[in-house]
């Protein structure tokens, strides 16, 4: 985490935020098998509601998680706090120009 958003994450495995990026990278490996779910063999399935709650309960954490960090990021930026070099800081100054 600290090349991606510049921030210091303890050397717990136990820390939540440790957990929740492991649990993210297990959920995205899984995902990502070739045939894990019906929809990559029947197309038409994404049209039902009731298909894929689960990818999409999955979706929902992993954008709260990374939108937290991205405004954590901004709001360090804004108030001119050193967090030294990161992927992000470098992605929202550019995008500033």
């Amino acid at each position: 985490m600290k090349v991606a958003y510049g921030k210091n994450t303890p050397t717990s495995a136990t820390d939540p935020k440790v957990v929740e990026v492991n649990e993210l990278i297990k959920t995205s490996s899984a995902i990502l098998r070739p045939g894990a779910y019906l929809v990559n063999s029947f197309p038409w399935l994404k049209f039902f509601s009731w298909y894929g709650r689960d990818l999409k309960l999955k979706f929902e954490g992993s954008k709260k998680l990374h939108t937290g960090n991205l405004n954590r990021v901004k709001e360090q930026m804004h108030n001119k706090e050193d967090i030294g070099p990161s992927f992000m800081k470098y992605i929202i100054a550019i995008s500033m120009v």
